[in-house]
């Protein structure tokens, strides 16, 4: 099946140094329809499909229309992973009339598998202790990507489900200083069941630049990257805009995800971290004991 491969990265919210990679396999012959269920969620509640949705403060502000967007946008991506027992997701957007009459509708039911995959790595020092390497920051950023997308493009796929990928997109390379190159992550020898096509590219133009249904995309994955950031750092969400995280969640501290080939999203999604310790490139178990919960 062709994939095209969607990139975002969360770098903290300016009191920690870290990096964490966001890797969204989307199969083609689904991006038209995973481009409808965005559209339509968010006409639900008139936001421009121009507007880049962030994610910041929206568990602080429900009544927020972002907020409402993003909680939505959650229940779409846990269900574009489901592998099997194929149900379908109803969507709602409750209003105090609704509430009042007691009356519950979706306004959207998304069905059918989509085979979309997801990969969060978690990089704690943000490439701090890598720098040994002699490598600028673009050369390190493009280096633990390629490591955790071939190591999962091996895992997601087989000689039964095969990929090909057509084309990477990453959210701007101005913090880079360089445009990513695409040499540096292709070059390495993938199994013979991952292939590129011959004509695979990278656009790696900042999201303003991008047409409207890139950018809704590209703003869906920003959504999820950062909403998996909150939901690991415990941070309060009282509204519970999180709540369709929880399965999945739940089945990776288990490792039901990876063990269970009967779990719903069995092998789907990763979350893993790196970090170096006295020299050693270390991955350690990412669910090891983490910090008490505190304010985003």
């Amino acid at each position: 099946m062709n994939y095209e491969i969607r990139h975002d990265e969360y770098r903290g919210n300016g009191n920690e140094n870290e990096y964490r990679h966001g890797i969204f396999f989307l199969p083609l012959n689904k991006r038209d329809d995973i481009i409808q269920h965005l559209i339509t969620i968010r006409e639900e509640y008139k936001v421009s499909l121009k507007k880049d949705i962030k994610f910041a403060w929206c568990l602080k502000n429900y009544k927020n229309k972002n907020s409402q967007v993003i909680k939505n946008n959650l229940s779409l991506f846990s269900h574009l992973l489901l592998t099997q027992n194929i149900i379908s997701t109803p969507i709602f957007h409750i209003t105090p009339k609704d509430i009042y009459k007691q009356k519950f509708e979706p306004y959207l039911e998304i069905r059918w598998m989509f085979g979309c995959k997801f990969v969060l790595f978690h990089i704690p020092d943000n490439h701090k202790e890598l720098n040994k390497y002699n490598m600028s920051y673009a050369d390190l950023v493009e280096t633990t990507f390629r490591m955790w997308f071939k190591g999962w493009a091996h895992s997601f796929f087989s000689k039964a489900n095969p990929i090909n990928i057509t084309d990477f997109f990453f959210d701007g390379h101005q913090h880079h200083n360089w445009n990513i190159n695409i040499d540096r992550i292709t070059k390495w020898n993938f199994r013979e069941y991952c292939t590129f096509s011959d004509k695979c590219k990278i656009d790696d133009s900042h999201i303003e630049n991008r047409d409207e249904y890139s950018k809704l995309i590209m703003s869906f994955v920003d959504n999820i990257v950062w909403a998996w950031a909150a939901k690991f750092k415990k941070i309060p969400d009282k509204d519970k805009i999180l709540y369709s995280l929880n399965w999945l969640y739940n089945s990776l501290k288990s490792r039901e995800i990876i063990k269970n080939y009967k779990n719903n999203w069995h092998r789907s999604i990763s979350v893993s971290k790196l970090l170096v310790d006295d020299g050693n490139i270390k991955f350690p178990d990412f669910f090891e004991e983490q910090d008490q919960p505190r304010l985003f």
